[in-house]
């Protein structure tokens, strides 16, 4: 089984139907979870909210526990309070994970100088799917609950598989 593929997404696909369909799928799936709309990791990883953004200063630390990364998020809708007319902006956004149990990724360097896991510009965010790793969740649940490694002594086990754009191609992680 290939771990970095997306398990409803076909964004593969050349057949605009069957691409539309999936993502309608997806979009059952993430109605069927019991996510609050307001819920940041529906929000801005199950709705693909940074599509086309810029990823920079990725960091994976305390021993691929925390990951970290910035994030711009293009074309932000604002208004001014005298107008009624939109501005885009784009917005830097921080994305924090704590209490990874499973970090994969899946990549290439594009040469030995240009490194695009930590050069400015290197990533773009693509999508992403949440909550579809069900049988990792699962085994998660299942053997770390009331763990002591956590800082939550009840956590909540989500998976989150975010496809990233590269100059040379496609960057996954999950």
């Amino acid at each position: 089984m290939n771990e970095l593929k997306f398990r409803i997404k076909n964004i593969h696909s050349e057949d605009d139907k069957e691409v539309a369909d999936s993502f309608n799928s997806y979009f059952s799936h993430l109605k069927s979870l019991n996510l609050k709309n307001e819920d940041a990791l529906l929000k801005f990883f199950g709705y693909d909210f940074f599509h086309d953004g810029d990823i920079y200063d990725l960091k994976i630390f305390d021993g691929n526990r925390d990951v970290t990364f910035k994030i711009d998020a293009l074309n932000i809708r604002t208004r001014e309070s005298d107008s009624k007319d939109c501005e885009y902006v784009n917005t830097a956004f921080e994305c924090v994970f704590r209490d990874v149990v499973w970090l994969t990724m899946e990549g290439k360097r594009v040469d030995a100088l240009n490194d695009p896991l930590t050069d400015h510009g290197g990533l773009e965010f693509s999508y992403s799917e949440i909550d579809t790793l069900t049988e990792y969740i699962e085994h998660f649940k299942n053997n770390y609950r009331g763990s002591e490694v956590f800082v939550d002594d009840e956590p909540e086990f989500h998976s989150i598989i975010i496809r990233f754009t590269t100059p040379s191609g496609y960057y996954s992680g999950n």
